[in-house]
C-alpha cells in the first residue's frame, strides 16, 4: 500500500495543483478499505471516489481530468473527484486561481440537470469532506456504515445531519478577495477572481451591453468572441473571462465549445494560469483540433493588426 505522502506527491501530480494532506490521507484510507475487500466506496461514503479507484486498479498513470468526472458545462475550475452516480452529481475542488499556491480550497458540488451552477458543500476540505460524509447519515443509504465510522474516527472528521444540509440549502461561495484584487460573480456561481487592473474600466458597461441574462440566444457566438478578443487585445483579461463564461453558461453553448475554446485559453494564459490553460486543451477532442488551431491563429493575427494599428497612432 503507498503511504500518504506518496499518494499525496501522486495527486498532485494528476490534478495539477497541490494537494491537501488531509485528501490524500482520505484517499490513502478509502483505497487501504478497497484492498481488506470493500471495493465499492458507494457503500461506505454513500458516492464513488475516483481517484482511490484509479488507485485500486492500477491506472496511476492517468493525468489532469482524465480520472475526472465532467460534463459539457462543468466549469473549467472545478477538479472532481468524485459522483453520486445520479443525475451526474459530482463533488471537487474550485480554484479560482491556482497562482495564488493556496494550501486549502472549496469543496463544491455541480450537477448537470440543474441550471443553479455550483453547490457550496464546504470552504476547505475538512468541512466538505464532513459535508459529503454527512450524506450516508441524512439518507441512511450506506451498506457498510462501520466503515464509514471507522473512517471519519481515523481522520479526525466529524459527519453529522445537520452538516448535510448543503444538499438541500443551496449555497454560493465567495471567495477571499487579496488587497488589490476584484471578484465577479457570474451566473455559474464561479465568477471570476483576478488582479484588479486585468478587468477593463469598462467592464460593468460591457457586460450590461452583451444583455446575456435577458436574451443570451439572441447573441451570436461570434459576438461574444469579438467582444473578448478586444479586450485580451486591450490587456484586459478577467474581463475577457467574465464574458466568455457568462455567455457560455447562460446559452448553455457546449456545441460551441470549439469556438469558445482558443480566446478561454488564451484569458487563462494571460492571468498567468496555467493550469487552467492546460485543462482548456485537454478538453478539446482532437476532431476539433484543426478548428482550434485556426481559432488561435486567428487571435494571433489580431493582436498583431491591433499591435500595428496602436503603433500607427503613435507615430
Amino acid at each position: 500500500m503507498q503511504t500518504v505522502s506518496e499518494v499525496q506527491d501522486w495527486l498532485t501530480q494528476v490534478y495539477g495543483f497541490p494537494v491537501p494532506e488531509l485528501f490524500a490521507r482520505f484517499v490513502q484510507t478509502v483505497s487501504t478499505f478497497m484492498e481488506e475487500g470493500y471495493e465499492n466506496p458507494y457503500d461506505y461514503l454513500g458516492w464513488d471516489l475516483s481517484p482511490a479507484q484509479c488507485l485500486g486498479s492500477k491506472k496511476t498513470g492517468s493525468t489532469g481530468h482524465k480520472i475526472a468526472k465532467r460534463y459539457p458545462l462543468t466549469p473549467i475550475e472545478l477538479f472532481s473527484f468524485g459522483w453520486s452516480g445520479a443525475d451526474g452529481e459530482h463533488y471537487g475542488y474550485l480554484i479560482h486561481a491556482p497562482e495564488l499556491n493556496q494550501t486549502d480550497y472549496p469543496i463544491v458540488e455541480y450537477g448537470p440537470m440543474n441550471d443553479f451552477g455550483m453547490n457550496l458543500i464546504g470552504k476547505d476540505t475538512q468541512s466538505g469532506l464532513e459535508g459529503l460524509l454527512s450524506l450516508v447519515l441524512e439518507f441512511e443509504y450506506a451498506k457498510a456504515l462501520h466503515k464509514h465510522n471507522e473512517l471519519s474516527a481515523i481522520l479526525g472528521l466529524y459527519p453529522s445531519m445537520e452538516k448535510a444540509s448543503w444538499y438541500q440549502n443551496y449555497r454560493t461561495f465567495a471567495p477571499l478577495v487579496p488587497e488589490d484584487w476584484r471578484y465577479e460573480p457570474s451566473s455559474d456561481k464561479v465568477g471570476v477572481l483576478a488582479p484588479a487592473e486585468k478587468f477593463s474600466p469598462e467592464h460593468d458597461i460591457a457586460i450590461a451591453q452583451l444583455n446575456y441574462r435577458q436574451k443570451p440566444h439572441h447573441i451570436l457566438p461570434q459576438e461574444i468572441l469579438e467582444t473578448a478578443q478586444n479586450f485580451l487585445s486591450e490587456g484586459y483579461p478577467a474581463t475577457a473571462l467574465a464574458i466568455i463564461r457568462e455567455c457560455y453558461w447562460q446559452r448553455s453553448d457546449a456545441d460551441n465549445y470549439s469556438q469558445y475554446a482558443p480566446l478561454w485559453q488564451q484569458a487563462y494564459i494571460d492571468l498567468d494560469r496555467q493550469l487552467l490553460a492546460d485543462t482548456v486543451d485537454d478538453l478539446i477532442h482532437d476532431s476539433n483540433r484543426q478548428t482550434i488551431d485556426q481559432g488561435m491563429n486567428l487571435l494571433r493575427s489580431s493582436r498583431i493588426d491591433i499591435a500595428l494599428f496602436n503603433r500607427d497612432k503613435t507615430e
